[in-house]
């Protein structure tokens, strides 16, 4: 070891012994005083894109970063949040507890963090896209009053959501779109409001025949300069203003907030319009408006709807007893990453699951001839084989099984999927997902525990 450490030794930096070095078969590294000798210039650095095509080139370099960012990081949030989630359905002391929804809410900010970097730079591109699904605007008004009452006591605030009587109990739009967009506008609402109050109105209009949902976010907050009305919208030229508004709402335990500019493109996604009205010194409403998506005349309020789940959910308890519901199924998880194996596994156990594991699509395609199961829960970019070429084998070979995609990237999966499962999961989604294809005979309670 000695003897090799002095031999490279004096070839790098005694010149005179690199000149008596014949050349060989095995190549040489550059010597000390030629690799000194560069000018600064000469150095592999970034430079600035000139031509449409080294842009085009840089944007694309930079999407590829961000995307593989976002994977990795999704991926080790999975087992942050679901270990916590585990560990929340235990007996724990009252410090216990606060120290795991801590954790449980650092993680939930960081995939909302990373969600939102990752629009910001498909809207970059005009790359984003929506989907059209069933909304529930009970469980979406809920989950932004969990996340925004706190930021708003914190700071004195009083906070409420008033739904008018007629509104729709659901709606066909893009949840997690709409959740964004109402998420920046109540975050900027909370941020620049010291005293009052900050709320929410919804309520059903028509426009031309056709109905509208309407969201008005209300603050009695410092208000907009009138000079600064007319640009409120429009993009950031400065990076310091895009990186103080991406953590806007962070400081405030709320999501990541990537902009007006942002808001008003994803609005236009869901073929709505957004508009602003303010007074400096008195406040500010910013008014949403997208179609319901359905026509709303005889379907459920949302008011009906509530109370109906009220009632619902005091029969089941009276006719539970207090026991434990579970579900019914042996499931396959397919997962390469030994923390996510142990987390879906669990997970699952919980809900009343039979659960095997295989750690790559090769031994799942093995696993899935040999056994009997009623579900498969596949990883997309694993080792020996990956999912998608996995999940295309077994429907070669005839398998029917409902397979699931699941993946901390979110990308196409080709038709061998029934359905896709966007890393981190918990016990929600996995309920949700599987309910639709297992022969689940009572609802379980975990995925009632996750939502309290």
């Amino acid at each position: 070891m000695t003897v090799a450490c002095g031999g490279i030794g004096s070839s790098l930096f005694d010149p005179a012994a690199e000149d008596k070095n014949e050349k060989g078969t095995e190549m040489q590294p550059k010597p000390i005083h030629e690799i000194l000798a560069q000018s600064p210039s000469t150095l592999s650095l970034p430079q600035e894109a000139r031509t449409s095509e080294q842009k085009d080139a840089l944007i694309q370099t930079k999407t590829k970063f961000i995307d593989n960012m976002a994977f990795q990081i999704r991926t080790l949030t999975n087992a942050i949040l679901g270990f916590s989630e585990l560990l929340l359905n235990e007996e724990l002391n009252e410090t216990q507890r606060e120290y795991v929804n801590e954790i449980f809410s650092a993680g939930q900010g960081m995939v909302s963090l990373v969600n939102d970097v990752l629009d910001m730079t498909r809207l970059e591109k005009g790359q984003l896209q929506t989907l059209q699904e069933d909304c529930s605007l009970g469980w979406l008004l809920e989950e932004i009053g969990d996340k925004v009452r706190p930021a708003a006591k914190e700071k004195g605030l009083s906070f409420e959501i008033i739904t008018a009587a007629d509104i729709p109990a659901n709606i066909l739009t893009d949840p997690q779109r709409l959740r964004q967009c109402l998420m920046i506008l109540m975050g900027n609402a909370v941020k620049y409001t010291q005293k009052g109050f900050v709320r929410i109105e919804v309520s059903l209009v028509r426009h031309q025949d056709k109905p509208y949902l309407r969201f008005d976010i209300i603050d009695s907050g410092m208000g907009i300069p009138v000079d600064k009305q007319p640009t409120i919208f429009q993009p950031y030229s400065r990076y310091e203003q895009v990186s103080e508004s991406m953590l806007t709402s962070l400081e405030l335990g709320l999501t990541a907030n990537s902009g007006l500019a942002a808001t008003a493109q994803l609005v236009g996604l869901l073929q709505g319009r957004i508009a602003m009205s303010s007074e400096p010194g008195k406040g500010s409403i910013f008014s949403l408006v997208i179609p319901t998506g359905v026509e709303v005349q005889g379907q459920m309020t949302l008011e009906a709807a509530s109370a109906k789940a009220v009632s619902d959910a005091s029969r089941t308890d009276s006719t539970m007893s207090g026991s434990r519901p579970e579900c019914e199924g042996h499931v396959l998880v397919v997962e390469d990453q030994p923390s996510n194996q142990t987390v879906v596994q669990l997970l699952l156990e919980t809900m009343g699951f039979r659960v095997s594991v295989a750690d790559n699509g090769q031994k799942a395609v093995e696993m899935a001839q040999a056994g009997n199961f009623d579900a498969i829960l596949m990883d997309i970019k694993m080792p020996v084989m990956d999912g998608i070429q996995a999940a295309r084998t077994l429907r070669q070979q005839g398998l029917i099984v409902p397979i699931l995609a699941m993946s901390a990237a979110n990308e196409p999966v080709g038709k061998d999927f029934d359905g896709f499962l966007e890393k981190p999961v918990d016990s929600q989604g996995l309920y949700h997902a599987l309910s639709r294809y297992l022969p689940v005979t009572q609802l379980n309670s975990t995925a009632a525990v996750a939502q309290s």
